[in-house]
């Protein structure tokens, strides 16, 4: 929600232990409008492809707060672009009917949808998680974390998503 893309602090050892490209834009808080937001989470994916060899498979999005209602948006708009995505305090369900070859690549990317204890949001993230079961996507994973309130996980939660997005189980 925040006009900052910097990477957290707390998180500053993630994306290389994990080998990933941390890609955030400045300017695109709350504020801003849902559909520059959308743009900006696109067009960042060409930009970096045009800059590094990445692997398409391994491209996922998240968000936290109004920015996970975004990536949600977003992760369903575009499946076969963003593999995956990672929700924090807060989720928002698509806001389009996917035709069956699009809800079918949305069933085959993995979600993650952290909230606390505390979090004003929790409600709807568990909601949206349960409407991502119910509509077939069983590659999700809920964390929950007690006593947390709205506000960017640990890095052991984002290590845990992390590793949940790549499809490795926890140690």
């Amino acid at each position: 929600p925040s006009e900052s893309g910097k990477l957290p602090q707390q998180w500053r050892r993630l994306p290389e232990s994990h080998n990933f490209i941390w890609v955030a834009a400045d300017d695109s808080g709350n504020q801003r409008s849902v559909a520059r937001r959308i743009a900006y989470a696109v067009f960042a994916v060409g930009l970096i492809d045009k800059r590094y060899d990445i692997d398409t498979e391994r491209v996922f999005l998240s968000g936290f707060s109004g920015g996970a209602r975004v990536a949600g948006l977003v992760a369903a708009a575009y499946p076969q672009m963003f593999r995956g995505g990672i929700y924090m305090g807060g989720a928002e369900m698509w806001d389009i009917e996917p035709t069956p070859d699009t809800l079918e690549a949305i069933r085959e990317n993995r979600f993650v949808f952290i909230t606390g204890t505390e979090d004003f949001n929790r409600p709807m993230a568990l909601k949206v998680a349960a409407q991502y079961a119910n509509a077939g996507i069983k590659k999700q994973k809920t964390i929950v974390i007690s006593r947390h309130g709205h506000e960017l996980p640990p890095s052991r939660r984002m290590r845990d998503a992390l590793n949940f997005l790549d499809g490795v189980s926890p140690d």
